[in-house]
């Protein structure tokens, strides 16, 4: 059993990827395509595979998969024949994405850059909202407390030396987060006691304040 855990933990993804170019963010603008990398986050997946964990049609994912992989932000881990096809396991590059902070400064020179930042971003938080809207929503059980939605903003102020500390704090608490998730046994059954899959989004930014 030990083996059979280290085996799946080798085979899932690990560290950070930086979006750094024009058309990874393109690729990021489409909700079902943040779905679907979030799907591969974990072991290597099939399109089919995705599509019933996310509850979608198969042929509703294939043009997004290979747009996903033609960027590079998954890759095909391995082929399986299967009754005369052949199966193609697909898996996200990496643990965790973030944007380069390049990628994200405004040039009033690119305006289809801009644009398509926009698109990236107005995506991710729309679909944050639809999830937590949809975690609010009466169900058959009420949730318990512990594993209610948490919501939480906070303004940091102070020297430039503070908030990039504060930055740094967040970077580290999110490797520190990602290294758990890397050994947590997966096995369990989903929902009861068993195993629960949770979002959360994190935003740290210049503001001004009200």
């Amino acid at each position: 059993m030990a083996k059979q855990q280290q085996a799946v933990e080798a085979s899932r993804p690990a560290g950070t990827h930086t979006v750094t170019d024009l058309a990874q963010i393109r690729a990021l603008a489409d909700p079902l395509r943040l779905r679907i990398l979030g799907a591969l986050g974990g072991v290597p997946r099939t399109t089919k595979q995705v599509a019933q964990l996310l509850g979608e049609k198969p042929t509703k994912l294939y043009h997004h998969v290979e747009a996903l992989e033609r960027v590079g932000l998954i890759r095909l881990r391995e082929t399986r024949p299967n009754r005369g096809t052949v199966e193609k396991y697909f898996q996200a590059v990496a643990a965790q994405f973030q944007v380069a902070a390049a990628v994200l400064c405004p040039d009033a020179a690119a305006v289809e850059k801009l644009s398509a930042q926009e698109a990236m971003l107005t995506s991710i938080l729309d679909g944050t909202r639809k999830e937590l809207i949809a975690s609010l929503r009466p169900g058959e059980t009420a949730p318990d407390a512990e594993e209610a939605p948490l919501v939480a903003r906070a303004i940091v102020t102070g020297s430039r030396k503070k908030v990039r500390a504060v930055r740094r704090r967040l970077l580290r608490w999110l490797e520190e987060l990602r290294t758990a998730e890397a050994g947590t046994d997966h096995t369990g059954k989903k929902g009861g006691q068993g195993e629960l899959t949770c979002a959360f989004t994190v935003v740290f930014c210049r503001t001004e304040p009200t």
